[in-house]
């Protein structure tokens, strides 16, 4: 299934792969749709920055057999169907702006490896952490945000 949708005043495509039983598309869509709701209801909380970062993302799939993350090349960001399922709403959102973030990153001339990640991804976390009480984050959720060490070096398939 794909479709457009509005994110910020810009088109957003999305993709949710057809593996998927019918059930589980139309929950992953619902709960994509309630994240992109979230995120267009606070506009006017969040900053410029915040919003170039979700802009930047292009385009979104949920596909169950990638790991969740963004390519920041093709402005893609990728969720794993369970990852979209098993989240909130609020860290969903959030999650926008820390892999909009990566893409900003690599606007900017930032470049992504082994010496860089650790610090490339705490500039993401702590955007992220920026966003949390206008979208909602938990004491929990921000708590995970603020213990966050993972690079695409050392990731799980999550």
């Amino acid at each position: 299934m794909s479709y457009q949708t509005d994110i910020l005043g810009r088109c957003l495509q999305v993709k949710i792969v057809s593996r998927l039983g019918a059930a589980d598309v139309i929950e992953v869509r619902r709960r994509l749709d309630l994240t992109i709701g979230l995120i267009n209801a606070n506009e006017r909380r969040l900053s410029e920055l915040q919003k170039g970062a979700i802009r930047a993302i292009k385009e979104v799939h949920a596909d169950p057999t990638r790991h969740t993350g963004v390519s920041v090349s093709r402005q893609l960001y990728n969720m794993r169907t369970d990852y979209v399922k098993s989240a909130s709403t609020a860290w969903l959102a959030a999650t926008f702006v820390h892999d909009g973030t990566h893409i900003l990153q690599k606007q900017r001339g930032a470049i992504y490896d082994e010496k860089n990640a650790a610090s490339l991804e705490k500039e993401a976390n702590m955007a992220m952490l920026g966003v949390g009480s206008i979208f909602g984050l938990t004491a929990e959720e921000m708590n995970t945000i603020r213990r966050d060490r993972h690079t695409a070096y050392n990731v799980n398939f999550y």
